[in-house]
């Protein structure tokens, strides 16, 4: 299993429009094979700030994800709305509690 994390940034006034943008990609991930979750987090101490938790089944899966036309055509539309570049965590999953 793969776990990625995605930190965005809005500039400052552009939160509600890069939300939209987000919230679109949110949508456009469903359904996806492979992909086990994929929930945005907008920061209580930041609303600036906005995270992405994503679950991949496998490396195929992240692939697929990223690899996707529509996913690729949704990120070109995050540019114009973000203060710096995405930051991007892979991590591998070591042990968790599933309810």
């Amino acid at each position: 299993m793969i776990v990625v994390t995605a930190t965005l940034k809005a500039q400052p006034g552009k939160e509600g429009e890069l939300e939209a943008v987000l919230r679109r990609l949110v949508e456009h991930t469903q359904g996806e094979d492979g992909t086990l979750a994929y929930a945005l987090h907008r920061s209580a101490e930041d609303p600036t700030v906005y995270l992405f938790y994503e679950r991949y089944a496998d490396q195929e899966a992240l692939q697929r994800h990223t690899g996707n036309d529509g996913f690729r055509a949704l990120g070109r539309e995050l540019a114009p709305y973000l203060a710096e570049r995405p930051q991007l965590a892979r991590f591998e999953l070591v042990a968790e509690v599933d309810r």
